[in-house]
């Protein structure tokens, strides 16, 4: 069979993912279709799985789809099988809630997570072991692309194999788009050629475990930072990793003047304590405008309290998750705000728990719609007017627009 890449007929052992191939790599050669037809029978036959995510927090946490992809067909193939999640070790603390969840899993945070999956692989190699590597990281470089790759390593003396999974990140997100949140689920179920009952495709959506309840970590924080949780919770996190995702510090705050004179003119009676979380080693030049919004209540009509906070990533996780309305720009906390769920100590899911209402203010680095994977993620695009038939308007008009729907659309949803 010729290795050139054209248009192939599907071989008749596949069956649920009939279209994958064809949805996926269109352009695939025989080789790479029966990978993809074995890996079902590879994974099976592993004696260790081993997850790789990193890089940028939203990646990160974005990554946890892929991750509970694998995760729900591991447990529908009712396997027993080591699971180690590979991560980049400022997020280990953030994912290590999985391991309540799932008893075989443990999560690694390493320096390097290609050099901590090499030294699995080795180790493998040297016991005898075979090995399922799923990557899920975003390899933006790739000699590959975004196209799925599947590498195969078979040791015929040892009848061991060492099967990787890589450029899963792009694939997944993108192959499906017209599915919208449930686009990794159908991916995964496709590249595992499994039929489309095997698990809800909710349960592939990005997901940040939270040990105890809400409750329980409103009494901490009220006990350690003095948060007054009688009022109404409203964070605002105006960082973002890229400067083209930051709206300027001044824009939030007039943004958010400007929403309290709204709730004062429609007689809203509630106290509110706002929230501001910025990393202030990370950005120190946004300390003094910062300052600000220690006087965003003042003569607004509305009683109000400002905080200032900071801390570690699986901190934050743990404090949004207290807030009723969460408030972004396109950033890791975003995804992170919109995929907490609340677990007790043995890792069963407490479902009467609320979790935030999440607003993001979306750049035009690229659609929200791309990189949205739960119904909590509501965004304002900065383009809004011009979709409502206005031309011409000054771009700090357009933000503090934005800025002002997006805390509006916050509070009705919260009230609602």
């Amino acid at each position: 069979m010729s290795s050139e890449r054209q248009p192939i007929s599907m071989p008749s052992s596949i069956n649920g993912g009939e279209n994958f191939i064809k949805d996926v790599m269109p352009t695939a050669t025989m080789a790479e279709v029966i990978k993809i037809v074995e890996l079902m029978s590879n994974l099976k036959d592993s004696d260790k799985v081993v997850i790789q995510m990193g890089g940028p927090l939203g990646d990160t946490t974005v990554q946890t789809a892929q991750l509970r992809g694998l995760l729900n067909i591991i447990d529908y193939l009712d396997k027993k099988v080591s699971i180690s999640v590979c991560v980049d070790a400022d997020k280990q603390k953030l994912l290590e809630p999985y391991e309540k969840i799932h008893k075989n899993l443990q999560v690694i945070g390493v320096s390097n997570t290609s050099d901590a999956t090499n030294n699995l692989i080795q180790d493998a190699r040297d016991s005898g072991k075979s090995i399922f590597i799923f990557d899920t990281r975003d390899k933006k470089n790739s000699p590959s692309g975004t196209k799925l790759r599947i590498d195969k390593e078979y040791n015929e003396g040892k009848n061991t194999t060492i099967v990787r999974v890589s450029n899963v990140f792009k694939a997944a997100l993108f192959s499906y788009e017209d599915s919208g949140f449930d686009r990794v689920g159908i991916f995964m179920k496709g590249l595992f050629n499994l039929p489309a009952n095997s698990f809800s495709d909710r349960k592939a959506r990005p997901h940040i475990p939270i040990i105890g309840s809400r409750e329980e970590l409103r009494e901490i924080f009220n006990e350690e930072l003095g948060i007054d949780y009688n009022t109404v919770q409203i964070t605002i996190l105006p960082e973002a990793g890229i400067a083209e995702k930051r709206y300027p510090l001044l824009y939030w705050f007039k943004a958010f003047r400007k929403t309290l004179s709204y709730l004062a003119e429609h007689n809203f009676d509630k106290n509110i304590t706002l929230n501001i979380i910025y990393n202030q080693d990370a950005h120190p030049e946004m300390i003094t405008p910062l300052r600000l919004f220690s006087l965003a209540f003042l003569g607004s009509g509305i009683k109000g309290k400002v905080n200032f906070l900071s801390g570690p990533i699986e901190n934050i996780a743990k404090f949004l998750a207290t807030q009723d309305i969460v408030d972004t720009n396109d950033t890791g906390f975003n995804h992170i705000a919109a995929g907490l769920t609340f677990y007790d100590d043995n890792g069963n899911e407490l479902r009467d728990q609320e979790t935030p209402e999440v607003v993001g203010v979306y750049l035009n680095s690229h659609l929200m719609e791309d990189w949205t994977l739960n119904e909590k993620q509501r965004g304002m695009a900065p383009d809004v007017l011009t979709y409502r038939g206005i031309k011409e308007v000054e771009p700090e008009l357009v933000a503090l627009y934005n800025l002002q729907a997006m805390l509006r659309r916050g509070l009705l949803n919260y009230f609602s």
